[in-house]
């Protein structure tokens, strides 16, 4: 059974990370949601995949396209809170590429971690996000990578 990708966020960088998604065996996109309804429905019908109106309506893993603080709350609802609903979340821009971002970000996973629920967020390069994505995606059977926050 293929992994189920949701992706947040239809602008550039979500179309390309359907479209890599589309190379990967055992990965399917599933599901597009954007602040942009119409945006979401394109990506969606152009990569077979359905729209949804939310965040909430994503399935097993989730790739976090949308823009600065977007990624600490896409949607109304944290990276975090996605994992705490076990599903894997790989996270697009590096750790640390902005700092104010990064702190919320950091913060948030270390509340998480407090609370005893593991997340598995994945930073990703800048440039290279799409074939790092791949590659992770490829590795998703082996547990992919975890992010260490001390």
């Amino acid at each position: 059974m293929p992994v189920r990708l949701g992706l947040v966020g239809a602008g550039e960088v979500g179309r390309r990370h359907a479209e890599a998604a589309g190379r990967v065996a055992g990965l399917r996109l599933a599901a597009v949601t954007d602040t942009d309804p119409d945006r979401a429905r394109t990506l969606a019908q152009a990569a077979g995949a359905r729209p949804v109106p939310d965040y909430d309506a994503l399935l097993e893993t989730t790739v976090v396209c949308a823009r600065g603080r977007r990624h600490v709350d896409p949607s109304g609802a944290t990276v975090v809170d996605a994992d705490g609903r076990d599903r894997r979340v790989i996270e697009v821009d590096p750790a640390g590429a902005y700092q104010d971002s990064f702190v919320r970000q950091y913060e948030a996973l270390r509340r998480t971690l407090r609370d005893g629920v593991p997340p598995e967020v994945t930073p990703a390069e800048g440039r290279t996000a799409v074939a790092t994505m791949c590659a992770l995606y490829a590795s998703a059977a082996a547990g992919g990578t975890r992010m260490e926050v001390a």
